[in-house]
């Protein structure tokens, strides 16, 4: 894992923390090029409650005290099947705290490889 020097404690970690392949379980398919859904705590379906245990459990690991049943999450897909240019995505720079105190925010980016 590697330490990045921020405002507040950022961490890299460089392996999977889940399988890519659970985003078959929890991506709705609108054939759109960009798709975002929205989960939160009230959600009850056990792909993206696995994902919160997982996420939960390496905040734990890493010493972030952090309330694991008050959750949120934005899945946010991309189909770009031959596609060689930039993706306009939307997203910013992520700051924790800029809407909401206490934040802490997990990152996982999942990439799904092209059989070749």
């Amino acid at each position: 894992m590697e330490k990045i020097n921020t405002t507040y404690p950022t961490e890299v970690y460089h392996d999977y923390l889940v399988d890519p392949s659970i985003m078959e379980q929890i991506f709705v398919d609108e054939g759109k090029k960009r798709h975002v859904t929205f989960y939160d705590y009230t959600d009850e379906n056990h792909h993206t409650n696995f994902i919160r245990d997982v996420a939960s459990e390496f905040l734990k690991m890493n010493g972030f005290d952090h309330k694991k049943n008050k959750w949120y999450m934005d899945v946010i897909r991309y189909k770009l099947e031959n596609d060689t240019k930039r993706v306009q995505s939307g997203l910013a720079w992520h700051c924790e705290n800029d809407n909401y105190p206490n934040v802490i925010t997990v990152l996982l980016y999942l990439r799904m490889a092209s059989p070749l």
